[in-house]
């Protein structure tokens, strides 16, 4: 979950100006947006970039990978770049993160309270202990200071060097927290915590302890507040359970245990139960008035599905749930993707009230918790799965000669694939197909009530890549939510009942998806990545001011960057 503040009616990030603007076009000649382009640059040798970090006086700061040696086992480097308002490059360094003649790992670069920071971590094998180090890095030249503050530090061998730090950073990103587990524990549940401000001065730090037995609660996820209070949710098992179960009754509720800067107390534990219902996904904000906003999703089957959503607030000093509200999606939402028959065995199934064959939905993951200015909530959820699939190369099969499961005649065998390996005595590989679908989004009213409910019809299937160019970026612009993902043509075709399975690439159409206040729902095509020359990555693309959005294309090595202004 990110971390930055997102607010319905105000976005408060640097501006950008644009250029050699393109009108988009619709079908109700609406023009939402203009596209502006940069010049085309070309990317370093073995680099790839990670991400735009932030944004600053009208332009950006980006985090880009350079892997030396072989990949996999040879040196990352990080290297900053600064692109101004006109999506120029100004400024690009590559940073050396030895220490003492040895290597350091890159944790990541954030942006703190306006100052900009690399964070490293070292192992020292000498003291078997592994340190995270933050470092600023000087906006005008990118150059690392001299000085390192270390911010983290745990005992244990870690000849591997793996990364054992977590960090969580406050929604107006003046704090920041580091949480890691101590692995030589005993029951496994303690482990520090430590908050710092924007000039990584220690706020306060504590070796903690869960308040549950071994193996007994798994984190879902951290926060930590704008006053620099931690919060701490996750799942804990009942009474001889240690897993989620499919069926029946739920053997596991979720939980919050918070951590507060002043309080003598040395935990607070807020429990979050709902009877009879599996919550199926859930995350929560702290509200500036120290209220715990909780909101997710349900099932009343099992552990995996979602027939509704969720919604409650806990008063942080009565632990009180108030608030409460569950809601089942509409029959229609849920049967969207169905076939005729489907749908008319799912209204049966719902008119008899059996349960176990009612529809839901599946596959859903939580990506965001926007908190409105009234109190309310926007859930925003996309479907993703990865499915694996063997292919045999052996043309007589392996379960019944030439016509068994694995021969040459199944259609997702090959005669030969250089990339195979010997298994069970015959050539076979895994293919994993990375697949992003509908995306889904709730607007729920300050009293958990469901305003409405938007499905965003989406499907994207790519093989062996991680689904580089699959998924959405996002922007809030005034009262209206834009969605932007990669696009098969035909599925912008209105008289199409039935989306078609796109793979993104240098034929997607990139569109953008209009939710207005009332949930209503528009798509315009934006434009053809094949005319810019480029297949654009949404999972980089970052909302950089009120009304503008870069956006990021690439070809091999070519690269350019572009920023979509809203009207």
């Amino acid at each position: 979950m990110r971390n930055i503040r997102f607010n319905l009616w105000l976005i408060f990030w640097g501006l950008m100006v644009t250029a050699n603007a393109q009108q988009v076009a619709s079908e109700d000649n609406r023009t939402p947006a203009t596209v502006v382009w940069s010049e085309e640059y070309q990317e370093p040798s073995n680099t790839e970039i990670q991400k735009i970090v932030a944004t600053e006086g009208g332009g950006f700061y980006a985090l880009r990978l350079h892997q030396s040696g072989l990949v996999g086992g040879g040196k990352q480097k990080p290297i900053i770049e600064y692109y101004n308002s006109r999506m120029k490059l100004v400024r690009s360094r590559e940073l050396d993160l030895e220490y003492k003649g040895k290597e350091r790992f890159l944790k990541d670069v954030v942006m703190v309270d306006g100052r900009l920071w690399v964070l490293t971590y070292f192992y020292n094998e000498k003291h078997e202990k592994t340190y995270l180090f933050a470092q600023e890095v000087n906006k005008n030249t990118l150059n690392l200071a001299k000085d390192m503050v270390k911010i983290g530090e745990q005992d244990e061998t870690n000849r591997e060097r793996q990364d054992v730090f977590s960090l969580s950073q406050s929604r107006d990103s003046s704090k920041i927290v580091i949480f890691n587990r101590q692995p030589n524990s005993k029951d496994g549940q303690s482990f520090s915590i430590a908050v710092f401000d924007g000039d990584f001065n220690e706020l306060w730090a504590r070796d903690a302890k869960l308040p549950y037995g071994k193996n007994k609660f798994g984190v879902e996820d951290y926060q930590v507040d704008n006053k620099g209070n931690v919060y701490i949710m996750g799942i804990i098992y009942t009474e001889g359970a240690n897993r989620k179960e499919r069926r029946g009754k739920p053997t596991y509720q979720y939980d919050i245990v918070a951590y507060m800067k002043d309080s003598t107390i040395d935990v607070q534990e807020y429990k979050i139960g709902l009877k009879d219902k599996f919550v199926t996904d859930l995350t929560f904000r702290i509200a500036d008035d120290g209220e715990i906003v909780c909101a997710g999703f349900y099932s009343e089957k099992d552990a995996k599905g979602m027939k509704g959503s969720c919604f409650f607030k806990i008063n942080p000093r009565t632990k009180d749930m108030t608030s409460i509200s569950t809601r089942e999606f509409d029959f229609n939402f849920v049967t969207a993707n169905l076939s005729e028959r489907s749908k008319q065995q799912a209204k049966a199934a719902t008119e008899k009230g059996d349960k176990d064959r009612e529809p839901e939905l599946f596959d859903y993951s939580l990506d965001k918790l926007i908190m409105r200015s009234d109190g309310g909530v926007i859930l925003i959820a996309e479907q993703y799965y990865i499915e694996e699939r063997l292919l045999n190369n052996n043309p007589y099969g392996t379960y019944g000669g030439l016509y068994g499961y694995n021969s040459w005649y199944n259609p997702y065998s090959s005669w030969y694939d250089p990339y195979g390996y010997r298994y069970n005595r015959s050539n076979r590989r895994a293919d994993y197909y990375f697949n992003y679908n509908d995306i889904i989004v709730v607007n729920i009213q300050p009293d958990g009530e469901i305003a409405w409910a938007t499905r965003i019809p989406k499907r994207q299937v790519s093989v062996n890549d991680g689904g580089t160019y699959s998924s959405y970026a996002m922007s809030i612009v005034a009262d209206k939510l834009y969605f932007a993902y990669n696009e098969n043509p035909k599925n912008l075709d209105p008289s199409r009942t039935k989306t078609v399975a796109e793979t993104p690439d240098r034929y997607s159409i990139v569109t953008l998806a209009e939710v207005s206040r009332d949930g209503s729902l528009k798509r315009y095509p934006m434009f053809s990545n094949r005319d810019k020359g480029v297949v654009t990555r949404p999972k980089i693309c970052r909302q950089v001011g009120r009304r503008d959005m870069a956006v990021y294309g690439e070809n091999g090595r070519s690269y350019r960057f572009g920023v979509l202004s809203f009207d």
